[in-house]
């Protein structure tokens, strides 16, 4: 539940937020108000109202750089101004931590050595508030130089005025940048020993064990923070993440994840370690519901997930109900349909693929880009009456819309325009299923009718297009004479 301050905190927030995106800035804010609301802004990751924040203030108040300088230096730097961040330095105080802070970024941007600049912070200042001790730690990170930062704690640390949440802030930030989990865990360690009531802390040096593979030494930093809190989401998850991979304690691993996804199903780490304990246990149908549920909180959003639903090659109706929540999902777009499939492909599941472009092209409005990569599909994996049929129905689309053009009918379907290499995808697979008569006829038509070429590319893939219809052509009128590998790739010299 939120403090009294938070809820405050938030409901000023969301005030100044609707009033300024209903084009109502004639509201009075004193200068506490508008930074208030510009952290509050700033943890939630709404630039645009950071930057109203600083139009209001400019109106209501000419000397606005008094009070809202530094953040003003650090939201320019952040928007890659750097010559604009670093004009707002020089106009920096010299009593402000916060100025130097920005300078030892600006100046040292992007591979500068800050060293010095940080012994002149640690030396000139004290007291450094939780503002400074944020923006130090992450100007740090951004230069790639937190190593300097873990040597130099014990000192920052002297002049911090909360010394804890400056180690909690440099253990954070360890852990996520995913490359010092060594140094996560020591700083954990000594926030552990020093607030062992401290839910953040526990949860903080298990994921830090977990990211030295260390499993058993996370799972018992979790079970402290859940010895104070059983039901505190952060511990269940991390405590899931290090069991869920060992087959003994997978199975209580996904009971927590499926309670921490029924509690919040928009939680992507939980979803990913579910979907594969899930996997692992031969649960396939569970863990593609999960991610149906997931895509359908925030279609367009989630629909990333889409690939993993079809890796896990669902079948029957799941597999009807998946394409059709997908489809609406992808904006009922042909083309992004067609990057599904390449997806899958590139994670080896060709078949996966066919299925899914089969089903659009029986189910769906067709297009050339799904109906000429299924036809490629299938002529890669040897299924050559499959890349026959697909041409043959595109064809007869094409038919059904001209006769229903002649009829003057209003609702004439839309057909795929089918290119030369469909033409000699089609053609190859009747010279490899023994119909030659077809192959060389289209081979021959192909050859008689290309289209205008456009430039110096159009001419050379057409030397392609014609060195593969011409071989097509002869090893139909001498069928004796195909080798057993054809001595043509359709897809890639007809390209």
């Amino acid at each position: 539940m939120a403090t009294s301050d938070e809820q405050y905190l938030a409901d000023l927030y969301n005030r100044f937020r609707e009033q300024v995106m209903n084009g109502d800035t004639t509201d009075y804010y004193d200068k506490d108000e508008l930074l208030d609301i510009y952290d509050y802004a700033q943890d939630e990751g709404d630039v645009m109202t950071q930057l109203y924040v600083f139009l209001v203030a400019s109106r209501l108040y000419p000397d606005a750089d008094s009070f809202l300088g530094e953040r003003m230096g650090f939201f320019v730097s952040y928007i890659d101004n750097r010559a604009g961040a670093d004009m707002l330095s020089r106009k920096g105080r010299a009593d402000s931590p916060l100025w130097d802070i920005l300078a030892l970024g600006i100046q040292n941007y992007p591979d500068g050595d800050p060293s010095e600049q940080l012994a002149r912070i640690i030396a000139s200042h004290r007291n450094l508030d939780s503002e400074a001790v944020i923006k130090l730690v992450d100007m740090l990170r951004d230069l790639n130089r937190l190593p300097l930062l873990f040597a130099n704690l014990n000192a920052l640390k002297e002049i911090a005025d909360d010394p804890r949440g400056l180690l909690y802030e440099a253990a954070q930030t360890a852990a996520d940048s995913g490359r010092f989990p060594a140094e996560a865990r020591d700083i954990a360690e000594e926030l552990t020993g020093a607030e062992p009531f401290n839910l953040d802390n526990w949860v903080l040096l298990a994921r830090a064990e977990l990211a030295l593979d260390h499993a058993n030494e996370a799972v018992t930093a979790a079970e402290y923070a859940l010895a104070l809190d059983p039901g505190y989401a952060p511990a269940l998850l991390v405590r899931a993440l290090a069991q869920v991979t060992a087959p003994e304690t997978r199975l209580p691993a996904i009971a927590d994840l499926e309670r921490l996804m029924g509690d919040d199903p928009s939680d992507t780490a939980a979803l990913k370690a579910l979907v594969e304990g899930l996997k692992a246990e031969g649960e396939n149908e569970r863990a593609i519901n999960w991610l149906m549920r997931f895509i359908a909180l925030d279609p367009k959003t989630n629909v990333y997930a889409a690939s993993d639903i079809f890796d896990l090659e669902p079948e029957g109706e799941l597999f009807a109900k998946a394409c059709e929540a997908v489809y609406d999902a992808l904006d009922r777009d042909e083309n992004r349909w067609a990057s599904l499939a390449a997806a899958l492909e590139s994670k080896e599941r060709p078949f996966m693929a066919i299925r899914l472009l089969r089903y659009h092209h029986d189910h769906f409005k067709p297009l050339e880009s799904a109906a000429e990569y299924l036809m490629s599909l299938y002529y890669m994996n040897r299924d050559y009456a499959g890349a026959i049929e697909i041409f043959g129905s595109c064809c007869q689309r094409h038919t059904d819309a001209r006769v229903a053009e002649e009829e003057g009918s209003d609702n004439a379907p839309q057909v795929p325009q089918l290119s030369l290499t469909a033409f000699l995808l089609f053609a190859a697979a009747s010279l490899m299923t023994g119909d030659y008569t077809n192959a060389a006829e289209v081979a021959r038509l192909v050859l008689k009718n290309p289209p205008p070429p456009a430039g110096i590319d159009d001419r050379v893939r057409l030397q392609g297009i014609f060195a593969v219809a011409r071989r097509i052509a002869r090893y139909a009128a001498e069928p004796g004479t195909i080798p057993a590998a054809p001595d043509f790739d359709v897809l890639t010299d007809g390209l």
